[in-house]
């Protein structure tokens, strides 16, 4: 599976003219891959995620899953291409935990919701996966907003769709666990062969562990590996300012501490 943007514009249509958070994006994501979309508060990782979800009309350009373009897709086609978690609250928390995960496998049952020995199968898989054990029978409003987004993105992957899109995955969670999710992710990408795709503002560690960053500021966006953008700049330009720089021999955003 591949994703392919081109010329796209998003932001939100409006009667006298339209609210452009961002345009000219353009980049191709194959399986295998973990994208992170990067960049400063309100510049628009979360519209592009929605867009590259199906979610909102892009307001110019394309986007294509292989050779289809996401706009032609019905919404069972798209969910079974596509998983989603973003950072809206959820309907209900009254579902207990296996409950919730085990919702990711609907576009594989039948009009009842029953589940095959294969569904349980994956179910039981992604709990163990995300070391949900200990709490997949207690409810999701008893579970801290940390285990509710580990609980999210195992809805996600229980969904087994070639790409999978995360908006902020590492929110409300501790720097150990921040770590354990992203690597989790990397290796998911490279040994299930998943496009996985998720904005972050953990750069220092996206840029350790992603293949790929989109980087999207006020001048527009840049695409490319940790290092190819590094010898662009790209990253060096994300917050122009004197309290945070980039250092590039240490691949890491810092600051001078005051003396």
């Amino acid at each position: 599976m591949q994703i392919t943007v081109n010329s796209l514009r998003i932001g939100y249509p409006q009667k006298k003219q339209d609210f452009v958070v961002c345009e000219d994006i353009q980049f191709r994501a194959s399986a295998g891959d973990l994208v992170g979309v990067i960049g400063s508060n309100g510049i628009g990782k979360s519209t592009l995620l929605r867009t590259m979800a199906g979610l909102q009309a892009p307001l110019d350009g394309t986007v294509f899953l292989d050779s289809q373009n996401i706009a032609e897709l019905s919404p069972k086609e798209l969910s079974r291409k596509v998983s989603v978690v973003l950072t809206d609250p959820i309907a209900t928390k009254n579902l207990r935990v296996r409950e919730m995960i085990s919702l990711g496998r609907q576009p594989y049952t039948n009009w009842l919701g029953t589940l095959s020995q294969e569904d349980v199968t994956k179910i039981d898989q992604v709990i163990s996966m995300l070391h949900l054990e200990e709490i997949q029978d207690r409810n999701c409003y008893e579970l801290s907003d940390g285990q509710l987004q580990r609980v999210m993105i195992g809805r996600a992957l229980t969904q087994d769709t070639p790409v999978i899109i995360l908006d902020e995955p590492t929110m409300h969670l501790d720097l150990v666990h921040k770590v354990q999710l992203l690597k989790l992710l990397n290796s998911i990408a490279k040994e299930l062969h998943k496009l996985i795709v998720f904005s972050t503002h953990e750069i220092n560690l996206a840029i350790q562990l992603c293949s790929h960053l989109m980087v999207m500021n006020k001048n527009g966006t840049a695409y490319g590996s940790p290092d190819a953008l590094i010898q662009k700049n790209s990253l060096q330009q994300l917050f122009p300012h004197k309290e945070v720089f980039f250092d590039p021999q240490s691949k890491s955003f810092t600051f001078e501490a005051e003396s």
